[in-house]
């Protein structure tokens, strides 16, 4: 087991908040601690994507997408792959579908919610192993906090108080996981945060 780090008496923080889904924006968000040389790293919510952006199979092993109202033909597995990394980046879930699935899709209601969030929630975990090698490696922690913006999607609908603020994830991992948040007050946020070991 990971033993807790011991912090320094003066810690170097580095915040940033509003990364929406992107890819590339999490990828710099983590290299962070090693290029500002950060004990700490702080995510300020926001972190889910703006929409999920389906590819769709055609005929001949061909799909076709539309991102940003700009219709592609994909010619293969690569261009699919490139793609993919493409929405990615741009802050959208992409979901490789058939058309028969679209239609159900549209003609189930509630079915477009819950792929949103088994997607949403598919990119967090991807994003927490990532994040979990890279800061292994470097010995640097880092908490991710929501203030009732777009990441309720993690958080029971019953639970949500929007003067609340929301620790959604800690590292290392012994601490919480997915789905498992805390709920302060405006005021108690830093005494949480002491507590969890980050003060």
């Amino acid at each position: 087991m990971r033993r807790p780090l011991e912090m320094p008496a003066l810690i170097r923080l580095f915040f940033a908040t509003d990364v929406h889904g992107s890819e590339v924006c999490w990828r710099k968000f983590i290299s962070a601690a090693k290029f500002y040389d950060a004990n700490l790293l702080i995510l300020g919510g926001d972190m889910t994507g703006k929409a999920i952006v389906p590819i769709i199979a055609q005929a001949e092993g061909r799909h076709k997408v539309t991102l940003l109202e700009q219709e592609t033909i994909l010619e293969g597995p690569d261009e699919v792959r490139k793609m993919v990394e493409t929405i990615q980046n741009r802050g959208y879930y992409p979901y490789v579908t058939s058309p028969e699935e679209v239609r159900e899709l549209s003609d189930s209601p509630g079915r477009s919610e819950a792929l949103f969030l088994q997607e949403s929630v598919k990119t967090v975990e991807r994003w927490m192993a990532y994040a979990d090698e890279r800061l292994d490696e470097l010995e640097r922690e880092y908490l991710v906090i929501e203030y009732a913006g777009t990441d309720m999607v993690f958080v029971p609908i019953h639970q949500i108080h929007h003067d609340a603020i929301w620790i959604l994830f800690f590292y290392p991992r012994n601490q919480t996981e997915i789905g498992h948040v805390h709920r302060v007050g405006q005021s108690g946020a830093w005494d949480l945060f002491c507590k969890t070991g980050f003060g």
